[in-house]
């Protein structure tokens, strides 16, 4: 009977403090400011939900910005997660400039119209319906202004050709529906999640230098691009 005891208060210790750092986010003042602050980063980007053909049809399309009345919107945001990643800067500008936006995204869907890629999260088949989708929505609510931000990473691998043609005819899709069209070049990709590597090596006095992406890495992953851009 004691040995139940015994465990039996073992037990619910150790649930008073398992419930006491899941509740407490893991106890983060156990950690320096700096490591806290750089470990929060990783929750920088608010959770944008992906947004199908049918969503895009009916118009149930998440805003950012001012809300114009009557409705209209000024700029639409449109990618894969690396738009959703521009989300909070992009919208902070809306606001300063008094404009209204849209981000029309789906996770590791390159949004380009005759391009489909397979990935484990994308749309693949359903890409190709997703995109015409997207400028039809843009022709028909007048859209004048379209940002298309995506993983542009390793594009030579499918085929450099195919690729700078379906971007080629994408902008020009938007154009025709009556945008102006900006295409975001890929921010810089690194080998593990950057506030985690940046907690990780102030926590342990290491220099992060192992963990960094050079210049004429990203450039060589990003040839296809660059070559278009200029």
């Amino acid at each position: 009977k004691s040995v139940f005891i015994f465990a039996g208060t073992a037990l619910a210790i150790l649930f008073l403090i398992g419930s006491l750092v899941l509740f407490t986010g893991g106890l983060p003042q156990r950690l320096p400011a700096q490591v806290a602050a750089f470990a929060d980063g990783e929750n920088g980007t608010p959770l944008v939900e992906n947004v199908t053909a049918p969503m895009i049809a009916a118009g149930t399309i998440p805003h950012f910005g001012v809300q114009h009345q009557p409705a209209r919107t000024d700029v639409l945001l449109w990618g894969d997660s690396h738009a959703q990643h521009f989300s909070p800067a992009l919208a902070t500008a809306c606001d300063a400039l008094g404009l209204s936006g849209q981000i029309i995204s789906f996770t590791s869907t390159t949004p380009l119209v005759g391009w489909s890629q397979h990935s484990q999260h994308g749309l693949n088949e359903q890409s190709e319906k997703w995109c015409n989708a997207v400028v039809d929505y843009v022709s028909r609510t007048r859209i004048r202004t379209v940002i298309v931000a995506a993983y542009w990473e390793d594009a030579e691998k499918y085929a450099p050709e195919k690729f700078t043609a379906a971007l080629e005819r994408t902008i020009h899709a938007l154009q025709t529906a009556g945008a102006k069209v900006y295409v975001i070049m890929q921010v810089p990709s690194h080998q593990a999640v950057v506030p985690k590597v940046l907690a990780y090596c102030y926590l342990m006095h290491e220099s992060p230098a192992h963990w960094e992406s050079t210049w004429p890495k990203h450039l060589r992953k990003h040839a296809v691009m660059y070559e278009i851009k200029y």
